[in-house]
């Protein structure tokens, strides 16, 4: 059996208690974090740059993991694999093939 994989996500939390909160998940034995990002296409736009998603997974020390909520992931993908175990694209976008190949590519999941 697998075990399962717990993995949080900050979008809900004011900006300037972003930092804050990312260390205190960490010391507290969070792994994983879940970034979400979204054009607005396929839910309400907002959630993280990868720059920013980066620089708070480089602050903790923490794995990552991606859920891209875009019309066309392609052109962030290349940002998001480079700190992401996981990227999620969505099938109904018209580069998703695309996008899990490069996913493939990069040997992520």
């Amino acid at each position: 059996m697998i075990a399962p994989r717990v993995s949080a996500s900050l979008w809900s939390v004011p900006a300037d208690q972003l930092h804050h909160e990312a260390v205190r998940l960490a010391s507290a034995g969070l792994r994983t974090w879940h970034w979400d990002r979204s054009d607005g296409s396929m839910a309400p736009a907002g959630g993280f740059t990868a720059s920013e998603a980066r620089a708070l997974a480089e602050l903790t020390g923490l794995a990552s993991e991606a859920h891209l909520m875009l019309a066309d992931p392609v052109p962030e993908l290349d940002e998001w694999l480079a700190f992401c175990e996981v990227v999620v694209v969505h099938a109904g976008s018209p580069t998703a093939s695309i996008a899990l190949a490069r996913i493939a590519a990069a040997g992520a999941r």
